[in-house]
């Protein structure tokens, strides 16, 4: 699957919007993102339930900072070690970019494969 064209981000600046609601209480502060309760993130939006602006505008903007932290994972000359017997194609098909082996250490009494990310 190819990368997307398009880098999507959602809610990256917090805003607190001045609004009148009608109910009598003249201007209220709106903050566009907060975390929900501790309920809606354990069972989810009800049946028919509303997703109030701020709840999705914390979700989507969370889900887009991890997806931001996982692209940037690795960069170059970061090192991956792992104990199995894949080699640096088969690490670079994992990991994204190209990996070259750098050689063999020993952790315990593990022997290990020490991949560089050079691309």
């Amino acid at each position: 699957m190819a990368e997307p064209d398009v880098q999507l981000s959602w809610a990256t600046t917090d805003i607190v919007e001045q609004y009148d609601l009608g109910k009598g209480d003249g201007l209220q502060a709106y903050p566009n993102k907060y975390l929900p309760p501790d309920q809606i993130q354990s069972s989810g939006i009800s049946v028919r339930g509303k997703w109030p602006r701020p709840f999705l505008n914390f979700i989507f903007n969370n889900i887009f900072l991890w997806i931001d932290h996982f692209r940037n994972r690795y960069i170059v000359g970061d090192l991956h070690i792992t104990t199995t017997a894949e080699d640096a194609t088969a690490i670079s098909t994992r990991l994204g970019g190209t990996w070259t082996l750098s050689g063999t250490d020993t952790i315990g009494t593990e022997s290990v494969n020490v991949f560089k990310k050079t691309a």
